[in-house]
């Protein structure tokens, strides 16, 4: 029997996968993003830490290491949304 494989995620897309989780969690730590994004540690330590550069995410002011979504993060899923329907609409992968 083959082994069916998955192609890997892009960038804007794990992005997306990230920002969801965090949006409908709210005050999400890494641990919770690791179950549920699927991505190995060091990977994901990498994607929170640009996209806090970028302001699509910030800590949380509750002095633990938690993360919440910001505005720009918010409107990036909103973009996301769009490009993605527009996306499976042509049969183009982003």
């Amino acid at each position: 029997m083959a082994e069916i494989r998955q192609k890997p995620r892009s960038r804007c897309r794990l992005y997306a996968d990230i920002l969801r989780v965090i949006k409908q969690s709210d005050n999400v730590k890494i641990t919770h993003l690791l179950h549920t994004v699927n991505v190995p540690y060091d990977r994901l330590v990498s994607y929170m830490s640009d996209m806090e550069e970028q302001g699509l995410i910030e800590k949380s002011g509750d002095g633990s290491t938690s993360y919440v979504i910001a505005p720009k993060g918010l409107k990036y899923l909103e973009e996301f949304r769009k490009v993605d329907e527009f996306s499976r609409l042509f049969g183009v992968e982003i």
